[in-house]
């Protein structure tokens, strides 16, 4: 596998998912990894005492996206279902922009097994882990990232 990197603009995007959600920007790369950003806004929270959270489920969403487009941009993009999906939280991520960064850990010709880590933008601070069991079916993926190959 390359190392080709390309940006994805959020109007590429045929995933109706990542537009209504707001990623800020998807970082796909060749060899098997993705790295987006997101500023989680206040109404994907839950108030605290101490502030405002950000919802379990959106963080779960954002590392299995992550582990997604990982897979969108291999030379031959997959078509495939996620069978298996868990996420660890560390601690409570709090009202700002954060990033996942997914990788893929392991591919046989029916499953590929991936990973993500939900940080501060900076990195200091890891927030989740995710892992994702991808069950490859036949056939290649219905989109493809634009001007990736």
């Amino acid at each position: 596998m390359g190392d080709e990197v390309r940006s994805v603009r959020m109007t590429e995007v045929p995933v109706d998912v990542v537009r209504t959600v707001g990623f800020d920007w998807i970082e796909v790369r060749t060899n098997g990894t993705a790295t987006i950003m997101w500023s989680n806004p206040v109404g994907y929270t839950i108030p605290t005492g101490s502030g405002p959270v950000v919802h379990g489920g959106m963080i779960t969403m954002l590392a299995d996206s992550a582990m997604a487009w990982c897979l969108y941009g291999l030379d031959e993009p997959p078509e495939f279902l996620t069978g298996d999906l868990r996420t660890e939280f560390i601690r409570a991520v709090p009202l700002g922009p954060v990033i996942a960064h997914g990788s893929i850990v392991r591919r046989t010709r029916k499953v590929i097994f991936a990973e993500a880590e939900v940080r501060s933008v900076d990195g200091a601070v890891l927030y989740a882990v995710g892992r994702a069991t991808q069950v490859v079916l036949d056939g290649t993926a219905r989109f493809t990232v634009p001007g990736l190959r």
